[in-house]
């Protein structure tokens, strides 16, 4: 220990003697054009003056030891320091928080510190770096406006008319006139949450009650013409139209049963016909022939093919398909027979089910075992939507986009905080030079560099606060805009790359003022705002917090993580969520929410084809024998 306290005070004699020596043996090298002035030996000389650097080291070897306690990691002598090194935050000379305003890279920096530099150069006037700095940042904030109204109105807004021609929720009490359904959207989300995606003439071939207004059994054109405006106004078509499609599917099958006389003459259709008809009818809710080996693999024709009670399927797969394709191809009979609001429905649901994928499946008839092979066919809007809602990485990586826009938005925002507390409190250009004190104070560096000085701001003027005051204004509506209208832009994404891109184009927007600094302004003006030394502003509110920066810190970052979490849960709740299933209901007729995937099920099937089918075929001859007799 006593070794270690030593080496210390040595250390601190050490440099006095090096320079002694050096400075010795350089006065010898000099004089020794006059050495016989001087007859002295060099070395005579080195020896006093190493003598005389001895001496003067002699008061810090005198000076007490500073021991090192093996057990201890701090100096004796810092008992009476030990408040150093304790500092939390920037303090005043009294001793009160205070937030350090400091030139920075960006256009609004450049703007708070020029006005005061140019006021001292030529008060009261309008000089061009004052107007370049109040150019420069309208530059930066018009910019920034055009761009995300840009985004706003082409991209956010379209998107959010889109999801409105997805989905879009029918009144609680249903529709009634003069409220009536527009038929804007692909599906309908009922009041019971189900989703309905159905073409208007599947929605109303499942509602006999209601066409059979009298409830008589029989449908007439009559009851049809009644049930117009109530209807539809409901369901988007002329009930009339749909009573015509019937009539027109049944004729379509005069091959199979036979038509009765009422039926031919569009007058009426009997319960027993409506019937068999709606099977066809709702086939057409599928939309294509893609559609056809999914119905295989769901089992809508596994009754007909076992018992083979249903003529128009068959009892081979060659031809349900058949069957199937008949019915949907284009140009097929629902094309034909289906009012026009099929063909707009149908061109609506296509485009929304982009991009048609396949899987291959295997098959088996429930009969005879044989297999076949086909292609069950998947969309990838329902395949977006699906990994935007299920994917656990989807989910982090969108959330660490988003978070990285966030912190930077927010880093903007903690800049605008120091700033409206120096409008609060910062003293008045006026009262500090009526203290017989300058509001601003130059001090030159270097002589002979008029450019070479230190700027200490001590007052601000009226005119340049309430310049500021305005800045900070729309700077604050900027905040929110970019930040609102960001975070909506990326929570629509269900791309990785498109929203690693979008990200970028955000962050691109939002450090705009930085960049304009950087590509505008010459070295020469960026070193004048350099040249300011910082601006000390008291912090004003809740003292504790002030005191402790690192817990503002962590405020901030809670602030962040609770925006993104709310974010996150609304937009899944409210978009993701429904929308996957109106996709899921319009382009597969699937998911636990839509009404034709509970309403038509396998149950459904395999009743209406083992049961209702050949019932109706009996009632159906019971009318045949019955109008012969």
């Amino acid at each position: 220990m006593l070794a270690q306290g030593g080496f210390q005070q040595i250390s601190a004699i050490r440099p006095l003697l090096v320079a002694g020596m050096s400075a010795t043996l350089q006065q010898e090298k000099t004089s020794n054009s006059s050495s016989a002035a001087n007859d002295q030996h060099p070395s005579a000389k080195i020896g006093s003056r190493l003598s005389e650097i001895l001496r003067e080291g002699s008061s810090l070897m005198s000076a007490p030891m500073t021991f090192l306690d093996d057990n201890s990691d701090v100096h004796s002598e810092m008992s009476s320091d030990a408040g150093r090194g304790r500092k939390t935050v920037e303090t005043n000379a009294n001793g009160e928080p205070v937030a350090i305003i400091s030139p920075s890279d960006s256009v609004f920096s450049f703007f708070f510190f020029m006005a005061p530099i140019e006021e001292l150069r030529e008060p009261g006037k309008l000089t061009t770096p004052k107007l370049l700095a109040w150019f420069i940042m309208i530059l930066a904030l018009i910019l920034q406006a055009v761009i995300i109204f840009a985004i706003w109105k082409v991209i956010v807004l379209n998107e959010y008319t889109w999801q409105l021609s997805v989905l879009s929720p029918a009144p609680p009490g249903g529709y009634q006139p003069p409220n009536c359904n527009r038929g804007g959207s692909l599906c309908q989300q009922l009041a019971s949450s189900q989703v309905t995606c159905a073409p208007p003439t599947v929605q109303l071939s499942g509602r006999w009650e209601e066409l059979d207004a009298d409830g008589d059994g029989n449908w007439t054109r009559a009851e049809a013409e009644a049930a117009k405006n109530d209807l539809g106004c409901r369901f988007t078509v002329n009930p009339v139209e749909v009573f015509d499609v019937f009539v027109n599917v049944l004729i379509n099958r005069e091959n199979i049963i036979w038509i009765h006389p009422a039926v031919r003459a569009g007058q009426g259709i009997p319960k027993a016909y409506f019937q068999y008809a709606v099977g066809d009818i709702i086939m057409c809710g599928y939309r294509n022939t893609d559609m056809c080996p999914n119905l295989l693999k769901r089992g809508v024709f596994n009754a007909p093919l076992k018992h083979g009670k249903v003529p128009r399927v068959g009892v081979t797969i060659a031809t349900a398909l058949k069957y199937c394709h008949e019915l949907l191809q284009e140009g097929g009979v629902c094309d034909r027979m289906l009012p026009s609001t099929y063909g707009v429905w149908k061109k609506s649901s296509d485009d929304q089910c982009y991009g048609s994928g396949f899987q291959k499946f295997v098959y088996t008839h429930p009969l005879t075992n044989r297999t076949k092979s086909m292609l069950q066919v998947a969309y990838d809007a329902t395949k977006d939507y699906q990994k935007a809602q299920k994917s656990n990485l989807f989910f982090a990586y969108k959330s660490c986009v988003i978070l990285v826009l966030l912190f930077t938005v927010f880093a903007d925002a903690k800049e605008l905080i120091p700033m409206i507390t120096f409008l609060m409190v910062y003293p008045s250009a006026a009262e500090v030079e009526n203290n017989g004190k300058k509001a601003i104070e130059v001090v030159q560096l270097d002589p002979d560099d008029d450019d070479d000085v230190k700027y200490t701001i001590h007052g601000v003027t009226r005119s340049h606060r309430v310049s500021l005051a305005i800045v900070i204004f729309v700077r604050a509506i900027m905040f929110l805009t970019v930040m609102f209208v960001g975070v909506v832009f990326l929570l629509k994404e269900t791309a990785y790359l498109n929203l690693i891109l979008n990200g970028l184009g955000l962050l691109f927007v939002v450090v705009l003022p930085r960049d304009l600094y950087q590509q505008l302004l010459s070295p020469y003006m960026r070193s004048k705002v350099d040249r300011v030394e910082p601006i000390e502003v008291t912090m004003k509110g809740i003292d504790a917090l002030n005191r402790s920066p690192s817990l503002k810190d962590i405020l901030w970052i809670g602030v962040v993580l609770t925006i993104l979490f709310f974010s996150m849960k609304y937009y899944s709740v409210s978009v993701v969520r429904p929308v996957t299933e109106a996709l899921e209901c319009a382009c597969l007729s699937e998911g636990s929410n839509c009404r034709e995937t509970d309403t038509f099920s396998q149950s459904f099937w395999d009743n209406y084809w083992q049961f209702d089918v050949p019932r109706t075929i009996k009632e159906i001859k019971d009318f045949e024998n019955h109008n012969s007799v």
